[in-house]
């Protein structure tokens, strides 16, 4: 009976809602993970580091959209926006030494933002 109680309560509350002119409903917005690369290729230009976020929904399915933001050592050196497959990379040139990179995915309607971080040693 309680069931019954509750689905009759929520239909009201629905009925009442749809009744009053309002037409939407809140949700919230999927998790995301951000899963960060960073390399200095050899041979090129010294201290030259290609970093790259891959961010993806940790459940369900769709591709996210909106930008990251690259830091190297909390210095921001760039926003790029996710490319259809919700990656997007960016170029940079660093000191030679260790390095922290964090790219940050800012969430849309859809998505919550994200980050993740990755350490670098450029030798070259």
């Amino acid at each position: 009976m309680r069931v019954r109680t509750a689905v009759a309560v929520t239909s009201m509350i629905t009925a009442a809602v749809l009744s009053s002119g309002l037409s939407q409903v809140a949700s919230a917005a999927v998790t995301t993970t951000t899963t960060v690369t960073a390399n200095n290729p050899l041979g090129n230009t010294p201290g030259k580091v290609v970093m790259t976020a891959k961010v993806r929904p940790s459940t369900g399915t769709g591709v996210p959209t909106g930008t990251c933001t690259f830091a190297v050592d909390t210095v921001v050196v760039g926003t790029k926006a996710l490319n259809s497959r919700g990656n997007c990379s960016l170029t940079t040139h660093v000191k030679l030494g260790s390095h922290t990179v964090k790219i940050s995915y800012g969430g849309s309607a859809s998505f919550a933002a994200s980050s993740g971080t990755t350490t670098i040693d450029v030798t070259h």
